[in-house]
């Protein structure tokens, strides 16, 4: 679910009680044999080693610290389906959705299955994929900003690899 309780906590903790955004997200992305979760958002550069802590914080809740209750679930539910016409309002997110159901083999008829799928969702199948896959012992982040800012406060934290890559993705270290 765009958003969902992950989304909705993570914009509550870096955006409202920290100010550290105007927004964060979180969202799966399913792929054929695989799938990514992916939680992003835009951070004040003196505030990125403080959000990174919030972010795995907030990861490790929502992994099976925390589960998502059943207002979170209902309301991350509700979110979606509201919004789910939203993601039609142009020819490009038309094109944008037929691709992404035809890069995983599935049939268009998919998109119209979505908000019954959804709301099918119970709290023990949402907590029980939450906790199998939102596992902060197997992420990876990607930080981007300016580095002078930036690393001295993640280098900071420990216990963290540091690969610093180009524009290309090659390590440059």
């Amino acid at each position: 679910m765009w958003g969902g309780a992950a989304g909705a906590r993570l914009g509550s903790n870096i955006r409202e009680e920290k100010g550290y955004s105007y927004g964060v997200f979180a969202f799966a992305s399913p792929f054929t044999h695989y799938g990514v979760w992916i939680a992003s958002g835009g951070v004040q550069a003196n505030k990125t080693a403080e959000s990174l802590v919030e972010f795995e914080k907030e990861l490790k809740l929502i992994g099976g610290e925390k589960p998502v209750s059943e207002k979170e679930l209902a309301d991350a539910k509700n979110n979606r389906v509201r919004g789910y016409a939203q993601q039609f309002e142009l020819l490009g997110n038309v094109a944008d959705q037929i691709t992404k159901l035809w890069s995983v083999g599935l049939p268009i008829t998919d998109l119209q299955q979505e908000p019954d799928e959804l709301r099918k969702a119970s709290r023990e199948s949402v907590n029980a994929a939450a906790e199998k896959y939102a596992s902060f012992g197997h992420s990876t982040l990607l930080l981007v900003g300016d580095r002078s800012k930036i690393e001295p406060g993640i280098r900071e934290l420990k216990n963290r690899e540091i690969v610093l890559i180009d524009t290309e993705g090659r390590p440059t270290q």
